[in-house]
C-alpha cells in the first residue's frame, strides 16, 4: 500500500479544443496460481479416465453428494492435494475407479474427470461454473463455508468473499438460502443479495470462434496497414493524444503476440519513446504497456520487477516520466483534463489503473497519491452504487466499471465494490453504452468485460459482446461502432479496433494468418459466381444466400468429402452476398475483402 506524501499542485496547461475521453485499456488482476508444491502424479497402468461403458460396481449410487473443496488456490481432492485448470464431468456410478485407484485429480485445460453426481464443474483458478441437469445434490466446501444444494451456477471463491450465481435450482451458502435467478456474495459472516444472476455466457459455438479469428487476423491487417511509414499511428484521437495512441494499438499488437523484432512494433515503440506523454490519460496508458510487457498476470511480482530493470534505458525513462505525471497533475477529487481544474471520474480511475500499473513494474509510488486516489474514488459513488463522470450528472456505465475496477485491483472487496457490481447487473449492456448512448461503445465494452473478469464469478456479457464484433468489423479490418456519435466524441476507429483486439485476445480467441492460397473465396466471371469454401470443423452445412437468389439460402456440395464444399451459379454482372453456416450463421465472405451497406443497415460482400 502506498505510503503518505504531500500531493503536488497541477500547473496550468491550455484547454484543449473538444474533450474526447477515451477510456483507458484494462490489465486483468493476477490470478491465484497453483500451489507450488504440488506433488507428481503416481503412474497408473489404468486409463487416467474411466470409460463411461463399464461402471466400477463398488461405486456409490447416483443419488449420493459429490464432494468437492475449492480454495482461493484452486481446486483440491478429498486429500487436498491440488486440480490444476480443467473440466469436470460427473455421471452416475463413474467416480469410485479413480478414487479408489489413488489417483490424484490433476487435470490438464479441457481434460476430463468422471465423478459420482451428474452435472460438469468448469473451473479456473478459484472460480468454476457448474452445470448441473438431472439436478443432483452438490456439496462444496470453501475457506468461507459450506455451498450446497441441487443447483447449476457459477461459484468465485477468492480471498475474503464468494459470489455464487444460482441460474437453476436453489443452494444455500453457510445455511443462507439463495434461490434460482439469485446472485449473491458472502463475506464469511453475512450473505447479501447483489442482483439477478446471469447465464455464464459460454455460448460461443466452434463456427464463431472461426469467424472471430479471422476477424482479429483482418484487425491486425488493418493496424499493419495504417501504420505510418516513420512508425507509429495518426487518428482524430491521435491529434490530442499522440503517445496514448501509440500505447494503447502497441498494447493490443502486444496481447495478440506481435512483439519486439517484428518493424511494425520497433518502429511503433521507436515512436513512443519520442513522444512524451502530456495527459494523465497517457501517461497511464503507457504505463499498463510497460506492465503488459514486463509484468503479465502470471510472472511473480520480483521476477516482473528484475524484468523491468533489465529493459531499455528509454522505457524505464518513459515510464518514470508518465509516474512523475500522475503526481504532478493530481488535484483536489483525483485526476482531470489540464485546465479543467474539476475531477472527473474518467482520469481518476485511469490514473488509479496506471498507478496500479507502475507498482507492478516495482516502481515506487509517490506517498500517499494512490490513496488519495481511492478515497476521492470512494466518494465520488453515487448511492445506487454508480459513478457518473463529473458530480452531479447521471450515471454512466464505463465510468463506474472503471471505477469498481480501481477499487477492485487495490483493495479487498468491500460494500462498495458490491453495491457496483449490483448498478453493473442491472444495468449493462453490449449493444449501448448505459448513461452516454451513441459514445465510446468499444471503450465501454472493453472495460465491462475487464471488470467483469474480476469482480465477478461469471461475464454474462460476454456471448453478446463478441457477436457484435462479427456485425460491427467494416471491410478493411477496422472496427468501427454502429451508433450515430460524431465530432469530437466519435470514437476513433483505430481506438475501437485497439480495443476489439483486447478483447479477443483475453477471451483466448487466436488469429489466423490470412492466406491468399487457401482453398476458399469467390470470384465472378463472365456473370458466373465460383465459390469454394473450407470452413472450420464442425460446420456440417455452407450455403450461400444473395441478390441472385432472393437471399434463400443455396447450399455449396461437397462430393469428394475434402472439406471444400462448392457451387457455381449464374448471377449477372454483380451481386451481393452473404454465406450462412450450419443454417443460422450469417457471415460476410472472409476471403472478400469488399463489402457494402444495402442502405437498410445490412452489410453485404460484393463482386462486380
Amino acid at each position: 500500500q502506498p505510503q503518505p506524501q504531500p500531493q503536488p499542485e497541477s500547473p496550468p496547461e491550455p484547454q484543449p479544443e473538444g474533450h474526447p475521453q477515451p477510456q483507458p485499456e484494462l490489465q486483468p488482476q493476477p490470478e491465484a496460481q497453483p500451489q507450488p508444491d504440488q506433488p507428481e502424479p503416481q503412474p497408473d497402468p489404468e486409463p487416467h479416465f474411466a470409460e463411461h461403458s463399464d461402471p466400477d460396481p463398488e461405486a456409490p449410487p447416483a443419488t449420493e453428494t459429490a464432494g468437492w473443496q475449492l480454495l482461493a488456490g484452486g481446486l483440491l481432492d478429498a486429500a487436498g492435494e491440488p486440480a490444476l485448470e480443467g473440466s469436470l464431468t460427473a455421471a452416475p456410478g463413474m467416480g469410485a475407479r479413480l478414487e479408489r485407484a489413488g489417483q490424484q485429480l490433476l487435470l490438464e485445460p479441457g481434460s476430463q474427470l468422471v465423478l459420482a453426481a451428474a452435472g460438469e464443474l468448469r473451473f479456473e483458478a478459484g472460480r468454476m461454473q457448474l452445470t448441473n441437469p438431472a439436478a443432483a445434490p452438490q456439496r462444496i466446501q470453501t475457506e468461507l463455508g459450506e455451498v450446497e444444494g441441487a443447483f447449476a451456477g457459477a461459484l468465485a471463491v477468492e480471498p475474503g468473499r464468494l459470489l455464487l450465481s444460482v441460474l437453476d435450482g436453489e443452494a444455500a451458502v453457510a445455511g443462507q438460502p439463495v434461490l434460482r435467478g439469485q446472485l449473491a456474495a458472502f463475506d464469511g459472516r453475512e450473505l447479501a443479495l447483489l442482483g439477478q444472476a446471469e447465464p455464464a455466457g459460454f455460448a460461443i459455438d466452434a463456427v464463431e470462434v472461426e469467424a472471430l479469428a479471422l476477424a482479429e487476423a483482418r484487425a491486425l491487417r488493418f493496424l499493419r496497414e495504417s501504420a505510418l511509414p516513420s512508425g507509429g499511428w495518426s487518428g482524430a484521437w491521435g491529434v490530442a493524444f499522440p503517445s496514448g495512441l501509440h500505447a494503447l494499438v502497441l498494447r493490443a499488437l502486444w496481447a495478440c503476440g506481435v512483439r519486439t523484432g517484428d518493424p511494425l512494433f520497433d518502429r511503433g515503440l521507436r515512436r513512443l519513446r519520442e513522444a512524451v506523454p502530456q495527459r494523465v490519460v497517457e501517461a497511464a496508458l503507457v504505463l499498463e504497456l510497460y506492465a503488459s510487457m514486463y509484468a503479465p498476470p502470471e510472472r511473480e511480482a520480483a521476477a516482473a520487477a528484475r524484468a523491468f530493470r533489465r529493459s531499455p534505458a528509454s522505457d524505464r525513462k518513459l515510464a518514470r516520466q508518465a509516474l512523475e505525471l500522475l503526481a504532478v497533475h493530481a488535484i483536489a477529487g483525483g485526476w482531470s483534463y489540464p485546465g479543467r481544474g474539476v475531477a472527473d471520474s474518467h482520469n481518476r480511475s485511469t490514473a488509479l489503473l496506471g498507478l496500479e500499473a507502475a507498482a507492478r513494474l516495482g516502481l515506487r509510488l509517490p506517498e500517499e497519491l494512490a490513496e488519495l486516489g481511492l478515497q476521492s474514488e470512494r466518494a465520488a459513488q453515487r448511492s445506487d452504487g454508480a459513478w457518473s463522470y463529473l458530480p452531479g450528472e447521471g450515471a454512466r456505465g464505463s465510468s463506474t466499471a472503471g471505477a469498481l475496477l480501481a477499487l477492485v485491483r487495490w483493495q479487498p472487496q468491500d460494500a462498495a465494490q458490491r453495491a457496483a457490481c449490483g448498478w453493473l447487473l442491472k444495468h449493462a449492456e453490449a449493444a449501448d453504452h448505459p448513461g452516454y448512448s451513441g459514445h465510446w461503445l468499444y471503450t465501454w465494452r472493453w472495460r465491462l468485460s475487464e471488470v467483469s473478469r474480476e469482480a465477478f464469478c461469471f461475464d454474462p456479457w460476454r456471448a453478446d459482446v463478441l457477436r457484435s464484433l462479427l456485425q460491427d468489423q467494416l471491410p478493411d479490418g477496422r472496427f468501427e461502432s454502429p451508433l450515430t456519435a460524431t465530432g469530437a466524441e466519435r470514437e476513433d476507429s483505430l481506438v475501437s479496433t485497439a480495443y476489439a483486439l483486447l478483447m479477443l485476445a483475453s477471451d483466448g480467441i487466436a488469429a489466423r494468418a490470412l492466406d491468399d492460397e487457401a482453398p476458399a473465396g469467390a470470384r465472378l466471371q463472365s456473370g458466373t459466381l465460383f465459390l469454394r469454401y473450407a470452413p472450420p470443423a464442425g460446420v456440417r452445412t455452407v450455403a450461400v444466400a444473395g441478390s441472385f437468389n432472393g437471399w434463400q439460402p443455396q447450399l455449396l456440395a461437397d462430393p469428394d468429402r475434402d472439406g471444400i464444399f462448392e457451387l457455381e451459379l449464374e448471377v449477372g454482372e454483380a451481386c451481393a452476398y452473404k454465406l450462412v453456416l450450419n443454417g443460422q450463421h450469417w457471415l460476410l465472405d472472409p476471403w472478400n475483402p469488399r463489402a457494402e451497406d444495402d442502405g437498410r443497415g445490412n452489410l453485404n460482400s460484393v463482386l462486380d
